[in-house]
């Protein structure tokens, strides 16, 4: 990293470069059944030594010629000898991961600043798991599973921002005017022979993969998404008394259709100190502070690349082409959350006692989900604008002190919240959406009301 300071203190320019190389071998899986060794301990019987299969992990096949894994009862894809996990599943990822910044500050006057700001992260992960012969047939083919993945992903970052302070009498003026760009170019390739095994047993390379269509291949060349943005936000304040907050923003989003990608959102907030323009009188003595609040803002979100447009896609060795179940949507609009707040904020007794009360309200309109639909159109589920979720509720905070010495303070708290969290509309024709599912038997489905 180098800084420098160029005319009279005036410039700014902040460069810096980072470079990491991390490679690690046999990662555990986080959390739950597959490929965790955990999982065979837990439920190995407490009355039987686990030494056995520890030191004969493995046992010979001659009718195989080859080494198969040793468990008390049948593998299963949740449970396996745990020592057979840990030698016999084997792993290395690699990553990769370049960052490149330069900042420039320019004070041009007293009260306006120019800062521009640029950045360039490159990432590159390399991952390879081998799952050897006789591991659990859920996971593997008979003669093992073989894994290979690369992962590029280049993000380029710029913005140049005004900001200017001033005074005006009793006003005061705060603010910025800017404009950024944020893009990100991914590339990947996944090869996975899944449960289509490998030709030779244990022998772990692509073109030992049994190329039918049980295998699994994926790939991106050059997914691209860039969002560029103007923003702009302003604070007005009157006697350090009334505070009133503005900031604007637009987006254009390279992922919604041409009609659609451009999408405006705005926010306001208020705040005064009525005790400074109310003479309380002989309360002053009591309440110390009186402040209202208030605020209003929306923000908008646009979708992942590529779902605005059908197009058929390869995922076996076989080269078979097919429609994806999901269809995409030519006419996604950005999806848009209003919020609004009102709260009072009561200082009293020396500012020994506090009360904070406050109510909010945020719907979010035009998620981009996926819609089920009829298998009759040939695909299960569709991306679109459906749905208005809509949670409201109250905040309450009561705050004191209930010891102030010299040498001892001792203050409590008490909070109360009540959230409701209501599912206002669907989408047209939709009366019920299985949001997630976890098992065969077990669903989060959302109804309206």
């Amino acid at each position: 990293r180098e800084t420098a300071f160029l005319f009279e203190d005036r410039l700014k320019l902040d460069g810096s470069a980072s470079f990491l190389r991390q490679t690690t071998k046999n990662r555990n899986p986080s959390g739950g059944f597959y490929m965790n060794s955990l999982v065979g301990l837990y439920r190995f019987p407490r009355g039987v030594d686990i030494s056995e299969y520890k030191e004969n992990f493995e046992v010979w096949n001659p009718s195989r010629n080859l080494n198969e894994q040793n468990w008390h009862s049948d593998t299963q894809d949740f449970e396996q000898n745990p020592y057979w996990v840990t030698n016999r599943i084997r792993s290395k990822d690699s990553r990769t991961r370049t960052i490149l910044s330069l900042n420039a500050g320019l004070k041009v006057t007293d009260w306006f600043k120019i800062q521009a700001r640029g950045s360039l992260d490159y990432l590159s992960d390399k991952v390879r798991q081998m799952f050897y012969a006789s591991t659990a047939p859920a996971l593997s083919g008979q003669n093992g599973r073989y894994i290979e993945a690369d992962y590029q992903e280049t993000l380029l970052y710029g913005d140049i921002i005004g900001s200017f302070e001033k005074k005006f009498g009793q006003f005061s003026l705060n603010g910025v005017i800017g404009g950024s760009i944020n893009d990100k170019l991914v590339n990947s390739l996944r090869y996975d022979s899944k449960t289509a095994s490998l030709k030779y047993a244990n022998v772990f390379n692509v073109a030992n993969i049994i190329m039918d269509g049980s295998a699994y291949i994926d790939q991106q060349i050059d997914a691209h998404r860039q969002l560029q943005s103007l923003f702009a936000t302003a604070q007005v304040g009157y006697k350090d008394i009334f505070f009133l907050d503005l900031t604007a923003r637009n987006d254009w989003s390279s992922t919604l259709p041409v009609n659609n990608n451009s999408y405006f959102y705005p926010s306001v907030s208020a705040s005064v100190l009525l005790n400074e323009l109310i003479d309380f009188g002989a309360a002053r003595n009591v309440v110390n502070l009186v402040k209202l609040r208030g605020s209003f803002a929306q923000v908008g979100h646009d979708t992942q690349p590529y779902r605005t447009t059908d197009y058929l896609s390869s995922s076996d060795f076989a080269g078979n082409y097919q429609i994806p179940g999901t269809m995409n949507n030519a006419n996604l609009r950005p999806e848009i959350v209003s919020s609004w707040e009102v709260g009072l904020d009561l200082r009293m007794f020396r500012n020994r006692l506090g009360v904070d009360l406050a109510y909010y309200n945020n719907t979010s309109k035009d998620l981009i989900v996926n819609m089920p639909v009829s298998s009759a159109s040939g695909v299960t589920k569709r991306f679109a604008n459906a749905g208005t979720i809509r949670n409201y509720g109250w905040e309450l905070q009561i705050n004191g002190t209930l010891i102030k010495t010299r040498d001892v303070q001792w203050k409590a708290y008490v909070n109360w919240s009540k959230n409701r969290n209501e599912v206002v509309d669907l989408g047209e024709g939709v009366d019920s959406w299985i949001v997630a599912s976890y098992s065969s038997h077990a669903y989060m489905t959302a109804y309206e009301g």
